[in-house]
């Protein structure tokens, strides 16, 4: 009997503890697939204790009839990214269906379609309609995956999410999902930036940092329907060049305006170098010169499109581009050491190299025949190489003319043509180990070309390189004027300033005989501590001002001014007893040493 109580007792434990544990077991939480991160909310279902999940072997992918080149591309990353994680290999095609057409939004099929950018189905528009161009969302929608953005770009990074957080090994993309990324919501960098922010340009601004404004305007309007603010830098009781203006409003700073904030980044850079900083209440978005800052804005763009800047806050983002400084030519920075060809042929007298000689004589009508060297020393080297700069310096002229063209990547270089064909060997390396294969020189970036030499004008090649034009300007700082052939749009004060004003006095003094009286005032009157321009000028305007004198008009080598030059010497004789006293040249060695054997310097008495 006590055997048999044992027994119950024990039974009896076991239903007990049996009993006080189920509950718990049967009260347990189920993993869900709703979740929320960063504001984007992914919805899912479940069925017993796993998720219902889209069998994509059975779906084909679906591109627009007109697509964009990015959006096909972009369905065939996500093609190849299904295929390498799932081992499932879908068809690709067009969104055309018997009877449809591109413009059309509401085409329905029964198939079981993933709907890559803006196609003419339904469920694409259901999504995407309200979209600004940056919007994208990968969302299902009945039979169909819409993975889509407002524009190409946006339905590329859409693309990318779905690779990045749903593709896996199994292809588990949950039946019902929903992602939507919004560029443009309250609180986030583009809604602050356009509803407290204004964009501000300089009162003087250039075509270059214009055209910089113009693409902010855009790429804030077009991604978010809204249209940004955009003023001029004009402060009251600060000056028209002022460069410590102070404002409390919160702005975006393009380019050099008469903000300090503007100034204390410009200073820290150089003439090809930018950066984009956000200090207090401001984002400063400067290069060196305005043809950087168009670089500037790109990357701002870019990031801000890219969601890589993410707060306004000091320090929390900074960008800064230095241009390498061995992309520099050797003689920019020893421009004595060059030796040129003709040197044992042709000793120059010390005041055919001398500056203030060269000042005074292009105020003095009949004193002496002047000289411009028409893009550099073109017999000797290739035409405006930094060797037929100096050699034309060398030999004396009094102006070196050269031709300043933007690459690709808006770095201002030396080239006359429009095309690389004539003056480099292009065509030897065009199309290979990645250069471009266009012949037109804004195609390639300089980096690309740095990669061609130049030619002689008989077509031989040599060794020499495209120049910087900031390179040009350092090697006649002082020891010549510069004559620009524009073959773009250039502002003398915006563009060509800030390179002379970082190569120093001696340098902007080289472009007085181009600039204007007035243009000169407002070099002066930007950096007035300046004052060895400021004597340059004031003696070059003082020379202007003497009995007898005046400005000096240039003339080609003839009589009749017309298109055929005749480099002789009795040619240029019989220019200056006919009163034209400067003319161009093509043969600068021999019309320099024809100066130095038949004149003396305009200043002698």
């Amino acid at each position: 009997m006590k055997k048999r109580e044992r027994h119950y007792i024990r039974a009896l434990i076991i239903v007990m503890i049996l009993t006080l544990f189920m509950p718990l077991v049967s009260c347990e939480k189920k993993p869900t697939n709703s979740d929320t991160t960063d504001g984007n909310t992914s919805v899912g279902t479940e069925t017993g204790s796993e998720e219902s999940v889209l069998a994509l072997e059975n779906y084909v992918i679906i591109r627009g009839e007109k697509a964009d080149t990015k959006e096909t591309v972009a369905a065939v990353r996500l093609r190849d990214a299904i295929r390498d994680k799932t081992g499932v290999e879908l068809e690709i095609r067009e969104d055309y269906i018997k009877g449809s057409k591109p413009s059309d939004t509401d085409v329905e099929t029964d198939e079981a379609e993933i709907l890559v950018g803006k196609t003419n189905r339904k469920q694409t528009h259901d999504v995407i309609g309200d979209f600004n161009l940056l919007d994208y969302a990968v969302a299902v929608r009945d039979n169909k995956l819409v993975v889509a953005g407002g524009s190409p770009y946006a339905t590329e990074k859409a693309v990318q999410m779905l690779i990045d957080s749903l593709i896996e090994p199994e292809g588990a993309v949950p039946e019902q999902y929903e992602k939507i990324v919004r560029f443009y919501e309250p609180g986030n960098v583009p809604y602050v930036l356009l509803n407290e922010y204004v964009i501000i340009g300089s009162e003087h601004v250039g075509q270059h940092e214009q055209e910089a404004i113009m693409k902010l305007h855009a790429f804030l309007k077009d991604s978010t329907g809204k249209e940004p603010s955009v003023k001029g830098d004009r402060l009251t009781g600060v000056g028209n060049y002022a460069r410590n203006g102070v404002s409390e409003a919160k702005e975006i700073l393009v380019g050099q305006t008469n903000r300090v904030e503007s100034t204390t980044l410009i200073d820290e850079l150089g003439y090809m170098d930018y950066a984009i900083q956000i200090a207090e209440n401001k984002v400063i978005i400067a290069g060196g010169s305005s043809f950087a800052t168009q670089n500037a804005m790109n990357q701002f763009i870019e990031d801000l499109r890219g969601g890589k800047i993410d707060s306004l806050q000091p320090g929390k983002y900074e960008f800064r581009y230095e241009f390498p400084r061995e992309y520099h030519h050797p003689l920019a920075s020893n421009p004595d050491s060059f030796v040129p060809v003709w040197a044992d042929s042709y000793q120059v007298p010390a005041w055919m190299t001398d500056f203030d000689e060269k000042l005074y004589a292009m105020t003095a009508p009949g004193k002496r025949l002047l000289s411009t060297s028409h893009r550099a020393d073109q017999v000797n080297y290739p035409e405006n190489s930094i060797e037929a700069i100096l050699s034309a310096i060398m030999a004396g002229a009094d102006y070196v003319e050269m031709d300043i063209r933007l690459t690709k990547d808006y770095i201002p270089v030396l080239m006359h043509d429009t095309t690389l064909e004539r003056t480099t060997d292009w065509s030897e390396k065009a199309g290979k180990n990645g250069l471009p294969s266009s012949k037109f020189l804004t195609d390639w970036t300089y980096e690309e070309l740095r990669s061609l030499r130049l030619k002689m004008q008989d077509g031989t090649q040599t060794d020499y390189v495209i120049p910087l034009f900031y390179d040009a300007v350092a090697v006649c700082a002082g020891r010549t004027q510069l004559d620009l052939d524009e073959k773009i749009v250039v502002n003398y004060y915006r563009d060509i300033y800030p390179a002379a004003s970082r190569l120093g006095p001696k340098a902007k003094a080289s472009f007085l005989k181009k600039i204007s009286s007035s243009q000169a005032k407002i070099w002066m009157e930007t950096d007035p501590e300046d004052t060895v321009f400021t004597n340059y000028a004031m003696t070059y305007y003082n020379y202007l001002e003497l009995p007898g004198h005046g400005a000096v008009t240039r003339y080609y080598p003839n009589l009749d001014n017309g298109p055929v030059w005749y480099e002789t010497p009795e040619m240029w004789q019989k220019c200056f007893d006919n009163g034209r006293y400067w003319l161009f040249s093509n043969n600068i060695v021999p019309y320099c040493k024809f100066i130095a054997e038949n004149f003396g310097p305009a200043n002698a008495d």
